[in-house]
């Protein structure tokens, strides 16, 4: 885990500490799925991070894909086409070198 990671990793732990980004809302609907994050950091991209293995998570092959992000204020939306061959997926969203999801 990167510095970055680890002081953001604990930092949330911290009284007045909030995260990078808080989900609002995720739907999954026609093999699209959107998700809604709230941050006051900008954020610089988004990925869809998903899997067509089975088994336990951290022996699965994960592979990431680009996901277009829009910003409306505070309000963040990631909107991404999950492959058919997913059988778990969950989108990531990046501040530098932070990472939210």
């Amino acid at each position: 885990m990167g510095a970055a990671r680890q002081l953001c990793f604990r930092g949330q732990h911290r009284r007045n500490w909030s995260p990078v980004a808080r989900t609002d809302r995720l739907r999954h609907s026609g093999g699209e799925a959107q998700v809604s994050f709230r941050s006051a950091k900008p954020l610089d991209r988004a990925l869809l991070v998903w899997t067509k293995d089975t088994g336990f998570t951290g022996t699965r092959d994960w592979i990431e894909a680009p996901a277009a992000l829009t910003e409306q204020g505070h309000h963040w939306r990631v909107t991404a086409t999950v492959p058919r061959e997913a059988t778990a997926w969950f989108v990531n969203v990046r501040s530098g070198d932070l990472t939210a999801n």
